[in-house]
């Protein structure tokens, strides 16, 4: 297989489930019961009790994870539901540009859910715990792909897991969310082998049985291989993504940027003098044969560095 199909891509299959077909209710399908499930979970209410960073506001208000993630589901539901329309004459029969808005809704309310408090941060900090642990001995018996698993601890892999293997059914499909919307989830469709640098990967070696079933359900294009298994699967680049994008999206995207880049000089501007921040570079490229947005996600704050990432856009007013 050369090129990846809807039919397998948008597949309503679950997790060990027993049926060997899924059925249909009127007015509910199987990908509305996928978002169901992620809402009333208990790892996705707890995400009002996290935040990316310790915003600087004015009130008592705090943008936890759950507000974000709350947010990023509207923005998703709507683009997914405006390619749906686009991509009708090449969905199957049974899919709906709804169904579409939907899958993509559902991953956006659980991209967060296996992410630690203080975003990156707090990933930092598990990784330094469990390398002080491995220097005690704490992290003998373990294979070594296993002890990468824990020194290099991915916010996305985890969610993987508690997604496939803790919620709902423990270690027995865990929420049994459909196919389509798993694939959706798989931001990095491989172990901590493939991590790179940036120690980016998707599940841990305790699921790697379950991303190969993903995988091969929905029809994913495999990388590499070893003794004859693919072990890992083609992700999307950044530049792929670049030139997919309609311009009214990126066209958007400047819009939002710049927007929250505006209120950031507005608020830094009552600070006092001594207390106030170096503004950070903001860059942004665009072009009618593509975009390519650069931020930088610096601000020097007293000789510290502190991440702004997504806080940014995060703005519940209009500029």
């Amino acid at each position: 297989m050369t090129q990846m199909r809807w039919e397998q891509l948008l597949s309503p299959r679950r997790l060990h489930d027993q049926r060997s077909t899924s059925t249909r209710e009127i007015g509910r399908s199987p990908f509305h019961k996928d978002h169901d499930r992620i809402v009333f979970s208990g790892s996705f209410r707890r995400l009002g009790r996290k935040t990316q960073v310790h915003p600087l506001t004015e009130n008592d208000h705090i943008h936890t994870r759950l507000t974000h993630s709350l947010e990023v589901g509207c923005v998703g539901r709507s683009l997914g539901m405006i390619v749906g329309e686009l991509l009708r004459d090449r969905l199957p029969e049974w899919i709906t540009p709804a169904d579409l808005g939907v899958i993509v809704q559902t991953a956006c309310l659980g991209h967060d859910i296996g992410n630690p408090p203080f975003g990156h941060a707090g990933e930092y900090a598990i990784r330094d715990w469990f390398q002080r642990a491995q220097s005690s001995g704490l992290l003998e018996g373990l294979s070594d792909a296993e002890r990468e698993d824990l020194l290099t601890y991915e916010g996305n892999a985890q969610g993987f897991r508690v997604i496939t293997q803790i919620e709902y059914n423990q270690f027995n499909g865990g929420m049994r969310l459909s196919a389509a919307t798993l694939g959706a989830l798989l931001k990095y469709p491989w172990t901590v082998r493939y991590g790179g640098r940036a120690g980016k990967f998707g599940a841990y070696q305790s699921e790697q049985v379950l991303l190969k079933e993903v995988a091969e359900a929905v029809g994913l294009l495999p990388q590499a291989s070893s003794a004859g298994a693919a072990i890992h699967w083609r992700g999307w680049s950044r530049r792929q993504m670049i030139s997919a994008m309609p311009y009214w999206i990126w066209k958007m995207v400047w819009r939002w940027a710049s927007c929250a880049m505006k209120r950031l000089s507005k608020y830094c501007a009552k600070l006092p003098e001594s207390f106030r921040p170096s503004m950070p570079k903001c860059k942004i490229v665009m072009c009618h044969s593509g975009a390519a947005l650069h931020f930088c996600e610096e601000l020097r704050w007293s000789g510290r560095s502190m991440m702004l990432a997504r806080c940014l856009c995060s703005t519940s007013r209009p500029c």
